[in-house]
């Protein structure tokens, strides 16, 4: 925990927001030499018709005015493609990858919000790049609400961005990662290449096994687990999902497989992995990163993780040397 004690000595308080369709998801960050601290984490439905009030009341109740915001946008709010390197100047980069997915995005140019990070040089192939297109109308939208509600706006990411700054303790150099977890349509699994994202897949309905049915009953989880083919299906997914990206993306073997902590059917979720992948298998907890306070858990966090990884947006990210 020293190293990220250092990196927050300096850094104000903190909130991280995701908005999709209404549902408000968030989490507040304290940062502290002694104890940096998730001091709360929930989801809040709003209205539409009065979305800008309600958020206001909420910032509000959870005590997160003058805060600094980090926004999270939810996968339904982004495309994120991958597009080969344009041989242009630095300068011209921005205009030239415009006009490079202006053909493959379903919305104008004027009404796209476009940008782009790094994709791993060590992989083989030409030179590309990740390209993040979002809405304008809706990008918009987190400017205003945290403006009107006395946020102070940092930085608006994407879900596999946050999830590598949550993970950053598990990342290192030369290691083949994915992580594996749940959200309420079901896995997503999300792969790094050292502290580098490299790809993603989304599994709807397909879920993990659950043996504590306590888990679902937070409001961002009202539906419980939808059945599934087999209870081995979850496997046979990841299983797929691991060979297309070993052999057509990274063209070497993942090394590491992560999950967060899942309460009682944590056991069962590494057992398998481990005895019908092959894989080594690791558990990720919020207790290696900060402090948890009275009434969150593990359990109740790995519902919030993309969102929780946010809070950790003013932060570097360790590397080898550091």
């Amino acid at each position: 925990m020293s190293l990220l004690k250092n990196l927050l000595q300096k850094s104000k308080q903190s909130i991280s927001l995701k908005l999709d369709n209404g549902r408000l998801d968030y989490c507040l960050f304290e940062p502290s030499i002694s104890a940096p601290t998730i001091s709360a984490a929930g989801v809040e439905e709003l209205s539409q018709e009065a979305l800008e009030t309600e958020f206001k009341r909420i910032i509000n109740q959870v005590d997160g005015k003058g805060r600094d915001a980090h926004w999270v946008l939810p996968t339904s709010s982004y495309r994120l493609l991958t597009i080969e390197k344009p041989a242009v100047p630095d300068e011209e980069l921005p205009q030239a990858i415009q006009w490079q997915v202006k053909d493959l995005i379903d919305t104008s140019l004027e009404q796209a919000v476009i940008t782009s990070f790094d994709y791993p040089e060590s992989l083989a192939g030409p030179k590309r790049l990740f390209v993040v297109v979002a809405r304008r109308d809706e990008v918009m939208q987190i400017i205003e609400l945290s403006k009107e509600s006395g946020l102070e706006l940092k930085t608006i990411g994407i879900e596999e961005l946050s999830l590598g700054q949550l993970l950053s303790e598990q990342l290192s150099d030369g290691q083949n990662l994915a992580f594996i977890a749940e959200s309420s349509s079901g896995l997503t699994i999300n792969c790094f290449l050292g502290h580098e994202f490299v790809f993603t897949r989304s599994l709807p309905n397909v879920y993990l096994p659950d043996d504590d049915p306590e888990l679902f009953l937070d409001l961002d989880d009202a539906q419980p687990n939808a059945a599934t083919d087999s209870d081995d299906q979850w496997l046979l997914e990841v299983q797929r999902t691991l060979d297309y990206y070993e052999s057509q993306i990274a063209k070497r073997s993942v090394t590491k497989v992560v999950v967060p902590q899942l309460g009682k059917s944590t056991e069962t979720i590494v057992s398998s992995l481990e005895s019908n992948l092959g894989l080594k298998v690791e558990v990720f907890t919020f207790a290696d990163l900060c402090l948890l306070s009275d009434g969150l858990s593990e359990q109740k966090l790995s519902k919030h993780l993309t969102v929780c990884g946010g809070c950790l947006g003013n932060t570097e990210r360790p590397n080898a040397t550091s």
